[in-house]
């Protein structure tokens, strides 16, 4: 990597590298570069797949979706932020400065992510 884009990544605040994504209210945004296979389930950025009686349905998980910043999977999740309203929350400040999106300031409630109210914070 040229220096130049450490010095930018770092002004990012994207001190490791990393951009953080989580699921957005019912949205599915497909794992970039995932392979469909028959007999195995979908993978989506942000969740994960939970099998009850009631049938199967893909929750959103508490833990952030981490892709490498600059490879062509984060490049992807970027071009796809550009949609409005934009699937995906940013999970922290520098990921949001990095894809040109608002932040947010979010909390998990009875299992998704939403914005957080709780300005105390």
């Amino acid at each position: 990597m040229h220096i130049d884009e450490v010095l930018r990544q770092i002004g990012a605040g994207l001190w490791d590298n990393k951009l953080r994504f989580y699921a957005k209210a019912d949205l599915l945004v497909s794992y970039p570069g995932a392979m469909l296979q028959p007999g195995y389930p979908s993978k989506y950025v942000g969740r994960k797949l939970k099998t009850t009686d009631a049938g199967n349905a893909y929750v959103a998980v508490q833990e952030p979706t981490c892709f490498e910043a600059g490879t062509p999977e984060a490049e992807r999740i970027k071009h796809i932020l550009k949609e409005v309203p934009t699937p995906l929350w940013a999970a922290d400040p520098a990921t949001a400065k990095e894809c040109g999106i608002v932040w947010q300031q979010l909390e998990f409630q009875d299992g998704e992510w939403c914005p957080s109210y709780n300005f105390s914070q």
